[in-house]
């Protein structure tokens, strides 16, 4: 054993216990992202360990377990439905077995994790020791030196698929429950097709004029064989549509019998924090929740006898950010007439009477424990989306919308939907395909693929679909790529 080796398995220790120490300093002590000290010098691994701890912390502390989630009963509920048929490459364990039982999975988070992560970096120091073994350059590679960093990557600062798709469920999860926002309604399919359809996007056609489908098999008989579906239009629970077909250029990609595959584009939108977010435009775009609340508002507090004042929220330049707010965040926490909170008061059950100026502050830290995110959300956050605006108004909000990155899923043969399928990136500018991956090795489940499933990606850097006619793919060019990205940040 090398003295090299010998100084990476102590380090490896000592990253075992800071990353439980890290985790259990948040849940201990309630600590904001702002005011813990562990990982200042690496911020990715501070972001994840973050988002474990607000994982744990919706599970386990009443005032979030109460909440309702913005598309399940519960995070946990919506934790079970969407981690049922997804496993660590190798295990074959699902992993919504270990959310169950709290105890389950705080060992699983402060134990079984850091096995894993360990198992992942023997497994990858090999295939480095075998490189280097084989390698006959003067630089071969260093792989005790890279023990370490596997395990530290693997634990804190993972880039894979899912760790990242977790990163995003924990931060938009704790969104909505500071926001109560109403746009988290596009989570519901058939909500996001009338809201399109109003907007004129464009859609995936449905069926209007079909109250109910009959499918029969025609065979089974006895009235076993039969089964009915609503049209959601018709107050049902289905959307009835026409399969879609794949465009040509998009079928010289794919090999027989593949599903429809998409194209992902992901957009950002700073207009509602920028400047210049009019005081006209939030009036304009939160009338319909702001008389509910209004209602609300003064149901509750005429019942305790106090009186609604005028109230708005400035920000640290007296600028006007919206008007009828009640409370606001800063970075000592969640302010209320002058007084301190802990969670943000409009998800309480009792009524707060609210000051008649608040002011909200800045912060340059993670929004000071995320909660900067609500200083500019009223109790019940208003919809976004609109078709009232003007032309010039438009584009003034379409300069603050940019995309960001957009992925080509190009679905595997004989699969029912594109949720199997090489993933390419396109570029944004020019449309032009890039090498794809692969992620099918997460979704590997039972105990017979524990010895025949890949821990890592078994194919990388792919430039041709992987079933046949085996097509080209990367190099190739997105036809109207400009007028799909125009379409998602109009």
């Amino acid at each position: 054993m090398t003295v090299k080796l010998i100084i990476s398995l102590f380090k490896i220790v000592y990253e075992s216990v800071r990353y439980k120490a890290c985790l259990l300093d948040y849940l201990l002590f309630r600590r904001r992202y702002s005011e813990s000290t562990f990982y200042e010098n690496d911020h990715h691994a501070k972001v994840h360990c973050f988002s474990i701890y607000l994982m744990m912390k919706f599970i386990n502390e009443p005032y979030y377990t109460s909440q309702k989630h913005y598309r399940s009963d519960s995070f946990l509920d919506d934790m079970k439905a969407n981690l049922k048929n997804v496993a660590i490459p190798g295990t074959g364990i699902a992993l919504s077995f270990f959310v169950y039982f709290k105890p389950i999975l705080w060992f699983f988070i402060l134990f079984f994790v850091p096995f894993i992560c360990l198992a992942g970096a023997i497994h990858q120091t090999y295939l480095d020791f075998v490189a280097e073994t084989d390698d006959t350059t003067t630089n071969p590679i260093a792989w005790e030196d890279n023990f370490f960093a596997h395990y530290y990557k693997n634990l804190l600062t993972s880039n894979n698929w899912f760790t990242l798709w977790r990163h995003n469920s924990h931060l938009v999860t704790y969104h909505s429950y500071l926001t109560h926002s109403n746009d988290y309604d596009m989570e519901d399919k058939w909500k996001f097709l009338k809201i399109g359809k109003e907007m004129n996007i464009p859609i995936s056609p449905y069926f209007d004029d079909i109250e109910t489908v009959v499918c029969k098999n025609i065979l089974i008989e006895g009235g076993m064989g039969i089964h009915f579906f609503k049209n959601a239009i018709f107050g049902g629970n289905y959307i009835i549509q026409e399969k879609l077909k794949n465009a040509l250029w998009l079928n010289n990609l794919l090999p027989n019998n593949a599903p429809l595959s998409t194209m992902r584009i992901i957009t950002t939108s700073v207009y509602p924090l920028s400047k210049d977010f009019p005081e006209q435009s939030i009036k304009r775009l939160i009338r319909t929740e702001e008389e509910l609340d209004n209602q609300q508002q003064q149901q509750q507090l005429q019942s305790n006898g106090d009186i609604l004042e005028g109230n708005s929220i400035r920000n640290s330049n007296n600028d006007l950010l919206s008007t009828n707010f009640s409370y606001c965040s800063t970075d000592d926490g969640w302010k209320i007439g002058g007084e301190s909170h802990d969670e943000p008061p409009h998800l309480t059950s009792s009524p707060v009477k609210p000051p008649v100026t608040t002011t909200a502050t800045s912060s340059n830290s993670l929004a000071a424990d995320l909660h900067d995110s609500g200083s500019r959300a009223t109790p019940r956050q208003q919809h976004f989306y609109h078709n009232n605006l003007s032309s010039e108004e438009e584009k003034e909000i379409e300069q603050y919308i940019r995309a960001e990155t957009a992925v080509l899923r190009l679905g595997r043969m004989n699969a029912a939907t594109d949720h199997s399928s090489i993933l390419f990136n396109v570029n944004l500018e020019s449309g032009e395909i890039e090498p794809g991956q692969i992620n099918g090795h997460w979704y590997q489940l039972g105990l017979d693929k524990i010895f025949s499933t890949s821990w890592l990606p078994p194919v990388t850097n792919i430039r041709n679909h992987l079933d046949p006619p085996y097509s080209d793919v990367a190099g190739k060019f997105v036809p109207d790529m400009k007028e799909a990205i125009k379409i998602v940040t109009r």
